[in-house]
């Protein structure tokens, strides 16, 4: 099973932890990384011919392992990098570190066992399955090591990083994506240090064809990067030793510099030392025709050194210093020359403190060669205060990234954050080319006035209430009458005073219909959006990239609440970015690694005594430990076994009280003087075995009763002794109890894991057999059994299962006679009685009002339920039955139902499948008996014939169809509270009692009848029309059994007419609205459909229907929907339905509808929120439509023997054959 990536990165600071005691980690990393590249080139390489890496015979990780506790294991392990170094031309790169070195790793038995305890952990980690296409698991790991041993390391040495969220900005500002578009693109890194900055462009490219090129000077750091460029799978990385400056490797044949597509950098900060061994007023290359940097400032220097490196239309990005906007002297003189040849496209300010080595701010200075001539203006972000702090520096967010790269691109400006700066301002005589962003962009907090007149004499200052400035300003334009719920006007004019006291004020605000309706909005954007990816994330599989999983999620959330005010999207962008790096994205790899099945079978936990990995076990089955690392068992016990985890908490209760009443007895008698002061253990305790003992020593020992003789005080004592065992012995049954009930239940679930695994797997052949044919079948020849079946009077099925009737599997018992049961036994909220009308679906609903007193339920014990009994209607409609539960123990069947009673010989929850099923039910029915209703025949019952399976076949088909059950119960939940948060928020927004935030007009009232034309309506009857006429005909019954609130004839199924016919009637347009004139009840008057999507179809209203079109202004599209469930137009409409049995609906009914609506604009709001919210719930409909048919099919196929969840083994000679 893969590793999470949590644990992998435990695993490797893990390692880091066996080694810090005698190095810093600007030495360990070097031990550590070199044997995280040994252990993955050899689970990558080994025994591949041809293979890029190739892992010679004694250079394999494989053979390190076979030294662990050898005296000479330091020697032996440099030989074996030696021998992989040698045959891969990597001397420089691996063979520096030496793990014989006495002064770092210890002397003799310490340092053979710190290296025996660092292979051992390495050994645990498998590569072999990863990936290198930016979902790289060990490179994130790697890149993990690097972040902490930077920060370690210190100022002096952990420039060698560039953090990771920095390289993202930079690769993404540059445009490195349209890298695909070039013949051969180049990215190019003069100072690349570790090749972070590389790989990101590398990633943010996506295209093979790009080429990595970068130089460092540093042989320790070089040796990483090209580590680094293999773990990533850049292994033709071209990356060169030496000073960038002085010695440019990358030239072209006439010794003028090599230029590149693309250039990125991370210099060492104000080097000191930038011009030793170059001469920078005779430069060869032609790098500082723009000024000479200052002698001890080289900050300059690499920047015209990228410029120069660039193709005329490149592109690239530098992360310097903030003092390089605004120093003076000869960097101001190339600034000047820079800005005005127009290489700056933006400059992008950082946090302090994010750079390892340094905590000074530093920028981004982004460089366009290709529009420099035209350029007139410097895009400028100031993010500085955009970070979260990390340890002992900050770090830049997710959020933080996404939203500088987004308005970077965009070019968009945000008051206190960007700006588009014109070079005419920055070359002004106020500015003179300095270009420190404070200049540009004010990013200071408003300044907090105080009133002091308030301070003195109460009241709230309207400025600080509704200043345009002011924060609540903002919350007043979404909720403007909330004001006013919360502030009236003071007694002093310009001031007001709290309307409500503040222990009120969040009630007042949650409870305001303006905040309810836009709480409800964001609800159903979020509910919305996750039903619109849940298809997704069922659908992972083996080798999904998870990075594209949640870039699509993120990006589609932040799209959805681009336009919702008051919330920052990027804030809701972040909490979903936090809950991926905490939890979603181990189960996304585990997934993408392993698959659902792999994913979710419990792991089995090895005590790791010589790596010290402790991991805590979620379950303890005996001395075997398991960890579930994919599906919690809370969340098992939650869908499975609530009723057993209930049961638990109850046992635990009385657990708890028993050892409360133990204690508090305990310490009411303790002390000197107390009754149990002689009955305390040597360790100071009152337990068993010291009661005990007090006892035999104060209890009189002759037999003859009538001479023995104890004191007053001697009783009371013995007494006590007594109680407390009584008590103590209670909380012994208690413990044991809670015991006993815990390792059932995580015995349950962990057999539940091995049947959900098999249910996943089963689930998904069953949807792949629905997806390829349509039917759930497996097809069987009539007249010829398939091997391995037999032909039975139940059908046909497996040849190892049985056929047995039912009365030799269970034993009958039925419901009281009715005069076992009297009035006075009849209790509202007593012991639940159950008749078939209390077995709806499968489970038992009892009614408060049919149930007995507890007296009368003692008194027909013999019919109280027992847990797995089986309760079937025995009266009325025959399939009702259920299974009994723990929850229904001591229930009681009533006279309409019976009770199977299974007693071991079948599964009960099989059994009740069975019994369910079409020809089971059938065969009951037929052998009813009864004239006005139909009854139960017990005979009939008894001598039933049932497919009986082996027991743990029987088992696991149960527990497979359960799943289904329990998954459309939650789904029948969730459509419910859908359809009330819906209804609720029609009531609101139809009358105008909450209004959606930007919308404040007045409704104005209008009568219907001035702006509705009617339309030409058919009369023909069903018997008339026909399914193939080119004129699609609107029957009132098709808007009556309608779900929706629109139709669509062109994806409709509906009767036709010919031309001729229809020719004299009125054609339907987009928006016309038609009502149903007829209906059976009051909920029926007022129906109605809108059209939308004919323009290509002819369509016409046919018999019993109102087509009514309306002026748009009045009512807009996709309202005329909702005007059925506006209170107003029902109230009238429903007054003036005329009918008895009939109620009908005339046009000039809905002519005279006076109504408020609001204008066309809120409308179309209103309407979007609440299409928003049926299209939800069709959506859950519609899984749970898919969800009844796969259960369907399931049964048909599991019951039937046609899927096997568990096969017999086959006999030897088959196995043979």
């Amino acid at each position: 099973m893969a590793l999470k990536k949590s644990q992998l990165y435990s695993s490797l600071w893990q390692s880091c932890d066996e080694l810090r005691g005698g190095m810093d980690a600007s030495q360990y990393k070097d031990y550590v990384l070199t044997l995280l590249f040994m252990k993955y080139v050899s689970d990558k390489y080994t025994g591949q011919p041809g293979a890029l890496i190739e892992v010679p015979e004694g250079g394999g990780f494989a053979d390190m392992v076979k030294l662990k506790g050898d005296k000479e294991i330091g020697d032996k392990i440099n030989k074996i990098i030696g021998r992989l170094a040698e045959a891969n031309d990597l001397k420089d790169v691996i063979g520096q570190t030496d793990f014989n070195d006495e002064g770092k790793l210890g002397a003799g038995k310490e340092m053979q066992d710190r290296l025996s305890k660092l292979v051992a952990i390495f050994e645990g980690l498998d590569f072999r399955a990863n990936r290198a296409e930016g979902d790289d698991l060990l490179g994130d790991a790697y890149e993990y090591l690097m972040r902490h041993f930077a920060t370690e390391s210190g100022k002096s040495k952990g420039q060698f990083y560039t953090p990771a969220e920095v390289s993202r900005i930079i690769a993404q500002v540059i445009g490195l994506e349209r890298a695909g578009e070039l013949k051969e693109p180049t990215v190019y890194d003069p100072t690349c240090g570790s090749g972070s900055l590389l790989l990101k462009a590398a990633d943010q490219a996506a295209t093979g064809k790009l080429a990595l090129y970068g130089q460092e000077m540093d042989l320790a750091t070089w040796a990483l990067a090209r580590m680094n460029m293999i773990l990533h799978g850049h292994p033709t990385a071209d990356l060169q030793r030496g000073n960038t400056l002085a010695a440019p490797h990358f030239k072209n044949r006439d010794d003028t510099l090599r230029t590149f597509d693309f250039a990125v950098a991370n210099p060492p900060f104000s080097s000191k030392a930038w011009s030793h061994g170059l001469d920078p007023t005779h430069d060869a290359f032609g790098r500082f025709e723009y000024g000479i940097p200052p002698a001890k400032n080289g900050d300059y220097a690499f920047l015209l050194h990228l410029i120069r490196s660039l193709k005329s239309t490149g592109k690239g990005a530098i992360i310097l210093p903030h003092g390089v906007l605004f120093r003076g002297n000869k960097e101001a003189d190339i600034r000047r020359e820079l800005v005005r040849r127009g290489f700056m496209k933006g400059i992008i300010g950082l946090p302090a403190n994010l750079f390892y080595g340094t905590g000074i701010p530093a920028c981004i200075v982004v460089i366009d060669k290709e529009h420099a001539a035209t350029r007139s203006a410097i895009f400028m972000i100031d993010a500085s205060k955009g970070f979260v702090k990390d340890g002992n520096k900050n770090r830049l967010r997710a959020q933080d990234i996404h939203k500088i790269v987004d308005v970077f691109r965009r070019q968009i400006e945000v008051p206190r954050y960007a700006r588009m700066v014109p070079v005419s301002e920055i070359a002004s005589e106020a500015n003179d080319y300095n270009l420190n962003l404070p200049r540009y962009i004010d990013s200071s907090e408003p300044e907090d006035l105080h009133d002091l007149d308030a301070h003195l004499n109460g009241g709230i200052p309207n400025r600080d209430l509704d200043a345009p400035e002011c924060v609540l300003a903002a919350y007043w334009r979404v909720f403007p009458g909330l004001r006013e719920v919360l502030f009236r006007d003071h007694a002093r004019p310009g001031y007001s005073e709290a309307r409500v006291g503040a222990l009120q004020v969040k009630l007042a605000i949650l409870g305001h219909p303006e905040f309810v309706a836009y709480a409800g909005r964001v609800t159903a954007i979020v509910e919305v959006w996750c039903q619109a990816h849940v298809g997704r994330l069922q659908a992972l599989k083996v080798d999904d990239l998870p990075r594209q999983v949640i870039d699509a999620l993120a990006e589609d959330l932040l799209v959805r609440f681009a336009d919702v005010p008051l919330l920052s999207r990027y804030d809701i962008y972040q909490r979903l970015m936090d809950y991926w790096a905490e939890t979603m994205q181990d189960d996304v790899y585990l997934i993408a690694a392993d698959g659902w099945v792999e994913a979710a079978r419990p792991r089995g936990i090895v005590d790791d005594k010589e790596r010290k990995i402790k991991e805590t076990p979620d379950l303890t089955l005996g001395r075997k430990k398991y960890r579930m690392d994919l599906i919690p068992p809370a969340l098992i016990v939650a869908r499975y076994f609530a009723a057993d985890q209930t049961a638990l908490d109850d046992l635990q209760a009385r657990q708890e009280t028993a050892a409360r009443e133990m204690e508090a007895f305990v310490e009411e008698h303790s002390g000197d003087e107390g009754l149990l002061s002689d009955a305390v253990s040597d360790k100071g305790k009152v337990t068993k075995a010291s009661l005990k003992a007090r006892l035999n020593e104060i209890a009189p020992r002759r037999v003859d009763k009538r001479s023995a003789s104890t004191t007053p005080e001697d009783d009371e004592e013995i007494a006590a002794l007594k109680q407390c065992q009584q008590i103590l012995e209670a909380e012994a049954v208690a413990s044991k109890a809670v015991k006993d009930a815990q390792a059932a239940l995580d015995d349950k679930v962990f057999r539940r894991y091995a049947k959900l695994t098999e249910a996943v797997g089963m689930s998904s052949e069953a949807m792949q057999v629905r997806d390829a044919s349509g039917a759930y079948r497996v097809e069987i020849d009539p007249l010829k059994e398939p091997l391995g079946y037999k032909r039975t009077e139940v059908g046909v099925i497996p040849e190892d299962w049985m056929v047995k009737k039912l009365g030799d599997l269970a034993t009958f018992r039925t419901g009281p006679f009715g005069s076992a049961l009297h009035k006075s036994d009849y209790i509202v909220g007593g012991t639940p009685l159950i008749n078939p009308m209390h077995i709806l679906e499968g489970e038992l609903a009892p009614d408060p009002e049919t149930s007995i007193s507890a007296e009368a339920a003692r008194r027909l014990t013999v019919f109280r339920f027992r847990v797995d009994d089986i309760v079937i209607g025995r009266r009325g409609d025959m399939g009702r039955c259920a299974v009994v539960r723990q929850l229904h123990i001591g229930w009681v069947c009533g006279t309409g139902s019976l009770i199977i009673r299974c007693a071991g010989k079948i599964d009960s929850e099989f059994l009740q499948r069975v019994l369910t099923t079409e020809r089971v039910i059938g065969a009951i029915e037929d052998a009813s008996v009864g004239s006005t209703m139909a009854n139960l025949n017990q005979a009939a019952l008894f001598s039933l014939k049932i497919q009986v399976p082996p027991m743990e076949a029987q088992r696991a088909i149960a527990e497979a169809l359960s799943d289904v059950d329990g998954l459309l119960v939650a789904l029948d939940k969730l459509i419910a509270k859908k359809r009330a948060i819906k209804q609720a928020a029609m009531q609101q927004l139809l009358t105008g009692k909450t209004r959606l935030p930007g919308f404040s007009g007045a409704w104005e009232t209008k009568r219907l009848g001035d702006h509705v034309t009617f339309l030409r309506n058919g009369v023909n009857p069903r018997a008339e029309l026909t399914m193939d006429a080119p004129v699609k005909y609107l029957h009132y019954g098709d808007i009556h059994t309608s779900n929706d609130v629109r139709l669509n004839p062109r994806v409709t199924a509906m009767p036709s007419l010919p031309q001729e016919r229809a020719r004299a009637l009125d054609r339907l347009q987009d928006g016309d609205l038609v009502f149903a004139d007829a209906s059976e009840d009051m909920d029926g008057v007022c129906r109605s459909l809108e059209i939308e999507g004919v323009p290509e179809i002819e369509v016409v209203a046919g018999l019993h229907t109102i087509a009514a079109r309306f002026d748009k202004a009045i009512l807009a599209n996709g309202f005329k929907a909702y005007l059925q469930f506006c209170p107003t137009f029902r109230e009238q409409i429903k007054r003036l339905a005329a009918g008895t049995k009939v109620y009908a609906t005339h046009r000039s009914h809905i002519a005279s509808v006076e109504m408020r609506l609001p204008d066309a604009k809120e409308q179309t709001a209103i309407a979007a929120v609440l299409s928003d919210m049926d299209a939800e719930i069709a959506a859950l409909e519609a899984r749970r439509d898919k969800t009844r048919a796969l259960k369907q099919g399931m049964m048909q196929q599991l019951l039937t023997g046609r899927i096997r969840l568990v096969v017999p083994e086959a006999p030897a000679s088959e196995v043979t054959a």
